[in-house]
């Protein structure tokens, strides 16, 4: 037996390197798309955490609020009862100052009641004012705390993403 190597013809020779041709590019385009199959696989995951980071702010944007609404809620309740106590109080006083009024003996007893009055009231109102002030002072600072919160935890975010 021979083992001698037989010879393609020139047309099978061509259709063997037309194969191999095809062959090569085939595996080329299988490589390249597996290649953009992974990239699109990681850019999907990149996506979908950029989503869940978005939605993870957004959750804590509501809850900020919520809590700043139920903070100034709760603010204007104690601050309406405050101002309440002191309609209530000053009432009474005035009510005092009208009966004392009205037993004064003379003219200059009650010239000098209304000034003592006058006085007190002006002295209340002042102190008043500035109590409602400074309760109204705290108020907007408890309001917005939580808001600020997330200003900074965002500003703190993009600052370290800019590095």
């Amino acid at each position: 037996m021979s083992t001698a190597k037989v010879k393609p013809t020139p047309v099978a020779a061509a259709a063997i390197a037309v194969a191999e041709d095809a062959a090569q590019r085939i595996e080329e385009a299988v490589a390249l798309s597996r290649g953009q199959v992974e990239a699109a696989a990681a850019a999907h995951t990149a996506t979908v955490r950029s989503y869940e980071d978005v939605l993870g702010a957004a959750r804590g944007n509501v809850e900020a609020a919520i809590q700043a609404s139920t903070i100034l809620g709760q603010g204007l309740r104690d601050l309406g009862r405050t101002v309440f106590g002191l309609a209530q109080r000053n009432g009474e006083a005035n009510l005092a100052a009208i009966h004392r009024l009205a037993a004064a003996k003379s003219l200059g007893e009650a010239v000098e009641l209304q000034t003592g009055f006058v006085a007190a009231t002006l002295e209340r109102a002042v102190a008043d004012g500035a109590r409602l002030a400074d309760q109204s002072v705290k108020l907007t600072e408890s309001v917005f705390a939580p808001i600020v919160e997330r200003l900074s935890l965002a500003a703190d975010k993009l600052a370290g993403s800019a590095v």
